[in-house]
């Protein structure tokens, strides 16, 4: 079976089949991308400042390294 993100919808692996119950849906790098961004643009309109915008550019920088490495 093909496993796909549950945001988009791309296809990002294989995985076993529905009998031994394998995981099919994950979310691509992409959309984890995007999803972190909205929750630190969220935190920030909060109120949150404890380095936020250092963190999130850690974050997607380490993202992106993990993401060139595939």
């Amino acid at each position: 079976m093909k496993r796909k993100c549950i945001k988009c919808g791309r296809e990002i692996g294989i995985v076993g089949n529905h009998n031994d119950f394998s995981i099919t849906g994950a979310v691509c790098l992409d959309c984890f991308i995007d999803y972190l961004e909205r929750k630190i643009d969220f935190l920030l309109k909060k109120g949150f400042t404890l380095q936020a915008e250092e963190l999130k550019k850690t974050l997607v920088r380490k993202l992106i390294e993990r993401q060139e490495e595939e």
